[in-house]
């Protein structure tokens, strides 16, 4: 009649080991989906920095192609430039930093280096109804080539599947 219980089906174990099993198993889910969520956050930005970086690029791209093909300053009344806060440059940056090869980084800090470049280049010229002489428009033209290299090399973080986070 009074048979023993084990001590594994004792009620007074019971309740505080289902209690320790609920909160071990509920930090696991809350460790694996705020690692996922983050993980997939972490791509976005990336996907989002290599964006905003490369329309930049393209942004001042065209405007320095437009001034060798038509030997023309771009108009100061028209803000044809495009471009990211030194912090949102460096934030986006530093997003994508971790994902792109050594040669592709080096591709992107120099295309942004010479985009740099140019929008002094046509923040200096204070006449801009005279025609860009010669000589200035083929200097634009290593600028222009090492813009789209960039682009070039962001285009591996928005497009190819090798994204590793």
């Amino acid at each position: 009649m009074n048979t023993p219980v084990p001590w594994y089906l004792n009620p007074l174990l019971l309740t505080p080991a289902f209690g320790l099993l609920g909160v071990v198993i509920g930090g696991v889910i809350t460790f694996g989906s705020s690692y996922f969520l983050d993980k997939s956050r972490a791509k976005r930005e990336v996907k989002c920095g290599a964006r905003l970086i490369a329309l930049e690029l393209v942004s001042v791209r065209s405007v320095a192609n437009s001034c060798v093909e038509k030997k023309t300053w771009p108009d100061p009344n028209v803000p044809a430039l495009l471009s990211l806060s030194t912090e949102g440059r460096q934030k986006y940056l530093a997003a994508i930093a971790p994902d792109l090869p050594n040669d592709a980084w080096l591709s992107v800090a120099i295309a942004l280096q010479a985009a740099d470049a140019f929008k002094m280049i046509i923040g200096q010229i204070k006449d801009r109804t005279i025609a860009i002489p010669d000589d200035a428009a083929e200097s634009f033209l290593p600028l222009i080539e090492n813009m789209d290299k960039g682009r070039r090399a962001l285009w591996q973080v928005t497009h190819e599947k090798r994204v590793v986070l």
